[in-house]
């Protein structure tokens, strides 16, 4: 059975495979990303505003 696609609330693409937080799902890429970034780095911000600006969208 082929899995459904849902969309990345970090990088807005369809995906298949990633976690499914409470409020969002985020991919696999993403998650790698977001791991693997520190605080020091610019990007990080980034995904900070992105997963506090999902949390408070209404499913």
């Amino acid at each position: 059975m082929r899995e459904s696609m849902k969309v990345c609330k970090i990088c807005d693409q369809p995906k298949q495979e990633g976690l499914q937080l409470f409020f969002a799902f985020i991919c696999t890429d993403c998650e790698k990303e977001i791991i693997h970034t520190s605080p020091e780095e610019e990007r990080y911000d980034y995904y900070v505003d992105r997963l506090k600006a999902c949390s408070y969208q209404k499913q």
